[in-house]
């Protein structure tokens, strides 16, 4: 979207939404408003890497940076993943639910995708902890169903269910 100089339509927006506050037709207020909402949001869109550079170049910004980046360290130190090709694997998916012995997970670039599908359902079928798995590219889902006990007895398993369960429990505020 080119830069173009939104000062006059925004000062008449709002010009105009505070002069509708008197008048009886608040239709025209609303529209006035709305205006005014818009071209506000065109006016950041334009404007948002000068804004996300002004706001890093505060102290402020700068703190807020590093204390988010500080948790993302965090968070990505207490439950590393393996560094093997299921755990690279399980990792570029995003975790959706888990109970003991069942966990589903989703992929967007499972989607449509035949093939892939047919690389996770190969590496599922090498594992003997592992019962079934399912995968579905009109969703992107991969269920995978195991005995809780197998899983455990297999390091590499047993840090992949810790790190599911961790993750749909911290999606759903209950860590």
């Amino acid at each position: 979207m080119a830069k173009i100089s939104l000062g006059l339509p925004l000062a008449a927006a709002a010009a105009g939404t505070v002069v509708t506050l008197f008048v009886p037709a608040k239709r025209l207020h609303i529209v006035c408003g709305a205006a005014w909402a818009a071209l506000s949001l065109v006016h950041v869109w334009q404007y948002r890497r000068r804004l996300a550079q002004d706001l890093a170049a505060t102290p402020l910004g700068a703190c807020l940076k590093k204390d988010v980046m500080k948790r993302v360290e965090a968070g990505l130190q207490k439950l590393p993943l393996p560094p093997t090709k299921l755990g690279a694997l399980i990792g570029s998916m995003r975790p959706a639910a888990y109970a003991p012995g069942r966990m589903r997970l989703y992929s967007c670039s499972l989607v449509g995708n035949e093939k892939l599908r047919e690389q996770i359902l190969a590496y599922f079928a090498d594992c003997p902890e592992v019962d079934k798995a399912e995968c579905s590219t009109l969703t992107g889902s991969v269920l995978i169903t195991y005995e809780p006990e197998f899983f455990a007895e297999n390091e590499e398993l047993s840090q992949i269910e810790t790190y599911v369960k961790h993750h749909v429990q911290m999606t759903q505020g209950r860590s």
